[in-house]
């Protein structure tokens, strides 16, 4: 592997794309597009994160970026809870988002932007 090993920031670029996608998607007006998209970029990243977990953390921790960013089975975990956490809160709250009628594509940015921060913590 080399110093940089962008690879290993799969599920970050994974979040990434989806909270950029579902932005221009909130943008147009289609709240259900926005609705799939998250819980589906949500679900993605969290499997990312399995795979790297069953097949590329044996050696125990991993590098990237000349070292500023490193994945370990703790900061796997944490993933796992965070990614886990992030499609609890978008399924449950996709009743409430219709009976309020109002801020739905926010509100699912805010989850997509909060899970890519503890990704990334």
């Amino acid at each position: 592997m080399n110093a940089w090993n962008v690879g290993l920031a799969c599920p970050e670029w994974i979040l990434s794309a989806t909270v950029l996608i579902a932005l221009v998607q909130d943008a147009r007006g289609k709240r259900e597009s926005v609705a799939r998209l998250s819980w589906i970029g949500v679900l993605a990243a969290t499997l990312a994160v399995v795979v790297q977990g069953l097949w590329g953390l044996g050696e125990g921790k991993l590098y990237a970026f000349y070292g500023r960013y490193g994945l370990d089975h703790f900061s796997a975990v944490f993933k796992l809870i965070f990614g886990g956490t992030a499609l609890f809160i978008l399924t449950m709250a996709g009743a409430w988002l219709q009976r309020v009628d109002r801020g739905h594509g926010e509100f699912r940015l805010l989850v997509l932007m909060a899970t890519l921060g503890m990704f990334f913590a």
